[in-house]
């Protein structure tokens, strides 16, 4: 992601009703939920690395108070609590009139018996100024602990949602529906009013801007009072990163910003346990800006401090956190990479007559490419541009010798490819004729049948027979809800209503006349897509905007009447999955930040891991990385 000006940030905030890929904006901001086009995540801009920025002032660390630890952030590129915190002078949405000598530690407080008064300001007007609500809790500067001084807070709340209700209380959705938190340097003056009517953007000195969200799984309060408190990292710039070394084992780098101190320890914490103690591994000279930490079991993912300690032992400075897995990779290889174009978005194989294998990717902002990866290194033999007027290749399937390429706004494009390296366009489908900005955001191709789903209100699924394979006829629609994405097995269809509405599961038998069988649902629900093992007997539903943790879960459907959760798979409680696929008795996860994930499904109740692939190695967590997988070419 790109900075991007101020006002379009806050268009494309107000306009998108949460993530769905990677990184596109709904474009028909204020129509109902229905008419909203699943995106491909909130489009809100990666902020420079936190070095640059800082011009060599500290950074941030972050420390919660009374575990455990049950709200935390989303990421927008911040430089601290998983990149959902960041000085106001560097942060989103506001024009902070604070320079570096003016920066403070602060603690906010959280107190479910003491309310701060809080301008309040909602996205959709401006962000227009709309009152005073409240916090529960407040902020104090710290700098002298024997004296806080409390401070001033604003909110934004996305307007037109349930939240928006004047309380600042972030959910457990993955944007927590948008509860923004900014901690000013000003003295509080009990009347939240300090700000009356002057626009969110408009210069104040705002100290720091928070995008929270609530820990999936936690309840707000869950301990109360409890603390966050935002302190100044000159211990600076902690990397943590995947060492290049015959062993797993991570590499860790920082800087130091002032002369005290005599020793560094560096400390670490299992990452899957961010309410665990951090133990020390190493204690290093002054002059230490660098560690590697191993040997390490492959999949090993620790979260990592320095501290800079005095001659008497005691700590003085810390850095903030970094996170690393110890190796790249386990039992999945490497063999080449293509990366002649940008924008990826989904990837499918094709096999041609003559045995040669080719990925055939979607370009979000370019169209259709094709790379023979029978070649080392692969290689791009064949492009095809998106089709005039259309914007957003978000998809692409085969059947025979066609490639269907499904674009957010705009026709399915069909496209030949009986010479791959000349793929051609053939024909074109509209599956939205008449509808502004009509188009579609996924699809399937299951026997001779093609399912299409998403798009404009209600953005159902719609369905066309492949008899003449460049002339899809149409065959029925079922619509009750935007359905994001569907498994098929057999004559019954998943359908997964990303907005909370669950998988109905639909008898396709006569696409003239779908009708729902059953439904099943789990609180806190965002399911994104759903696969099937071979047998129809269990469904993986993997969750990227629900409240209720944003993994995949495993549900029994031998009796589809009465589906039944029996199994979850996390491999980083703080990481979003993306898309499934099952291959026999393997099921293979496209996981954005942590990369292809194979699991042992055997007993499918209970996936083994058994092999990874780390595409993303960068830091936080968020939409960055693995988009999709193809796990049937034949080589393997």
């Amino acid at each position: 992601m790109r900075l991007a000006p101020l006002a379009a940030v806050l268009a494309a905030l107000a306009a998108v009703p949460g993530p769905s890929h990677a990184q596109t904006a709904a474009p028909n901001a204020g129509a109902p939920r229905g008419a909203q086009v699943a995106s491909d995540a909130l489009p809100v801009p990666t902020a420079p690395p936190g070095a640059a920025r800082r011009g060599g002032a500290p950074g941030l660390t972050t420390e919660w108070v009374s575990p455990p630890q049950w709200l935390t952030g989303f990421d927008i590129g911040g430089t601290a609590l998983n990149g959902s915190i960041d000085r106001g002078r560097d942060f989103i949405l506001v024009n902070s009139t604070v320079t570096a000598a003016g920066d403070v530690p602060v603690e906010i407080r959280f107190d479910s018996t003491e309310t701060t008064r809080a301008g309040r300001y909602l996205l959709g007007t401006g962000p227009g100024w709309a009152g005073v609500g409240t916090v529960r809790g407040s902020a104090y500067d710290v700098s002298n602990p024997a004296a806080p001084r409390r401070l001033n807070l604003l909110f934004l709340e996305r307007g037109g949602t349930p939240n928006a209700d004047g309380v600042w209380q972030p959910d457990a959705s993955t944007q927590g529906d948008i509860e923004i938190l900014f901690v000013l340097a000003s003295s509080y003056d009990g009347t939240g009013r300090t700000y009356a009517d002057q626009p969110l953007g408009a210069p104040k000195p705002v100290l720091y801007g928070w995008f929270a969200r609530l820990q999936p799984g936690r309840t707000f309060f869950e301990t109360s009072p409890a603390a966050l408190r935002i302190g100044l990292a000159y211990v600076t710039d902690l990397t943590a990163e995947t060492a290049t070394a015959a062993a797993p084992a991570i590499d860790l780098s920082w800087g130091y910003v002032r002369s005290e101190g005599a020793s560094f320890r560096v400390r670490r914490r299992s990452t899957a346990d961010p309410d665990a103690a951090f133990e020390t591994v190493a204690t290093l000279g002054i002059g230490a800006r660098s560690y590697r930490d191993g040997p390490l079991a492959a999949s090993d993912r620790f979260t990592y401090r320095v501290e800079a300690l005095g001659a008497d032992g005691a700590v003085v400075h810390t850095s903030g956190d970094a996170a690393a897995t110890a190796s790249r990779s386990r039992n999945a290889e490497l063999v080449g990479i293509y990366e002649g174009r940008a924008g990826y978005a989904d990837v499918w194989g094709y096999v041609a007559p003559d045995g040669r294998e080719y990925a055939l990717g979607a370009l979000q902002s370019q169209g259709l490419v094709v790379v023979d990866v029978t070649a080392v290194p692969p290689v791009e033999v064949g492009f095809v541009p998106s089709a005039p007027g259309s914007n957003d290749s978000k998809e692409v399937e085969t059947y025979g010798q066609y490639a269907y390429v499904v674009n957010e706004v705009g026709p399915v494009q069909i496209v030949s490819l009986a010479d791959p390296t000349r793929p051609v366009v053939v024909g074109q489908l509209q599956t939205q004729p008449g509808v502004s900005q009509g188009g579609q955001h996924t699809h399937a191709i299951v026997g001779d049948r093609l399912y299409v789903q998403g798009g404009r209100d209600p953005g159902g699924v719609r369905v066309y027979s492949l008899a003449d394979p460049v002339a899809p006829a149409f065959l029925g629609r079922y619509e009750p809800f935007y359905v994001h994405d569907i498994g098929v097995s057999g004559t019954l269809m998943y359908a997964a209503g990303i907005y909370g509405e669950g998988i109905d599961i639909v008898d396709v038998s006569n696409p003239a006349t779908m009708t729902r069988r059953a439904l099943f649902n789990y609180p806190g629900s965002g399911p994104h897509n759903v696969c099937l093992t071979d047998d129809g007997r269990t469904a993986f539903v993997g969750d990227e905007i629900g409240g209720a943790g944003n993994w995949t879960r495993v549900f029994d459907v031998s009796d589809p009447d009465d589906a039944e959760l029996v199994g979850e798979i996390v491999v980083d409680g703080a990481a979003v999955v993306h898309n499934c696929y099952v291959r026999g008795d393997r099921l293979f996860l496209a996981h954005y930040t942590e990369g292809l994930r194979v699991f042992d499904i055997s007993t499918p109740a209970a996936p083994v891991e058994v092999a990874f692939y780390d595409t993303y190695t960068g830091g936080g967590y968020g939409y960055n990385g693995a988009w999709a997988v193809y796990p049937w070419l034949p080589s393997g």
